[in-house]
């Protein structure tokens, strides 16, 4: 009985583990995405903003944020899937 219990435990946490990873890959790849999107609405718009005399950098922090984000996401899937690939050697 208490092997049963043991097993159940470690189902319930894996399976919260892989929604974690799963929704990590789904924020990162959504990051990169709208990063994407941004820079090139600021590079269209940025002769109207610099006439405005908005300030472009602080804006320009924004999508340099969301790269670094999914950057990091997509550095931890990397990182796994090499240490996945050496433990099948």
């Amino acid at each position: 009985m208490a092997g049963f219990s043991i097993f159940l435990v470690m189902g319930v946490l894996s399976i919260i583990i892989i929604g974690i990873l799963i929704l990590l890959a789904i924020i990162g790849i959504e990051c990169f995405i709208g990063a994407t999107v941004i820079s090139i609405v600021y590079i269209i718009k940025r002769e109207d903003l610099k006439k405005n005399g908005n300030k472009i950098w602080l804006k320009i922090s924004i999508p340099i944020v969301m790269y670094l984000i999914s950057f990091s996401t997509f550095m931890l899937y990397l990182f796994m899937f090499i240490i996945y690939n050496m433990n099948q050697l």
